[in-house]
């Protein structure tokens, strides 16, 4: 659970920067997404890493697996999962961002790993979290 001071913090970037309720409730989700990934033992490599028009929400390690994330915060009552926002097109873009974040790494991992983390935001600001491992990239 966010504590007070993280909600604040939030909450003045929303208004300073003017973003919509939708950005603020993502960045929210990704928040909620790492912490949980942070419980889980993950470690947090990267967030929001970009190349051209291409995001990677999140790059963890789960012990020796590089675990490539994406994030979907909906609301409670949202007609579709955010599983299934995961689409094709959005599948090709993750694949070409994957491919260029492994090559410019020194050290080519082992092991990696496809995940969708789906958040679904209750009207009090606590959430549902879900979390699809090895999630199929085709």
């Amino acid at each position: 659970m966010l504590v007070f001071e993280d909600l604040l913090l939030y909450w003045k970037r929303f208004w300073q920067k003017k973003k919509s309720h939708a950005a603020y409730y993502g960045e929210l989700g990704e928040l909620y997404a790492r912490r949980y990934l942070r419980k889980q033992k993950y470690r947090i490599i990267t967030h929001n890493w970009k190349h051209k028009s291409h995001e990677i929400d999140i790059v963890a390690l789960d012990r020796d697996v590089l675990v490539f994330v994406e994030v979907k915060t909906r609301q409670c009552d949202a007609i579709k999962s955010g599983y299934y926002e995961v689409d094709k097109q959005k599948k090709q873009a993750l694949l070409i961002a994957i491919a260029v974040y492994k090559k410019r790494l020194k050290k080519k991992p082992n092991h990696v790993r496809f995940d969708i983390i789906e958040i679904q935001m209750k009207p009090d600001s606590t959430c549902n979290l879900f979390h699809y491992q090895n999630a199929d990239l085709r």
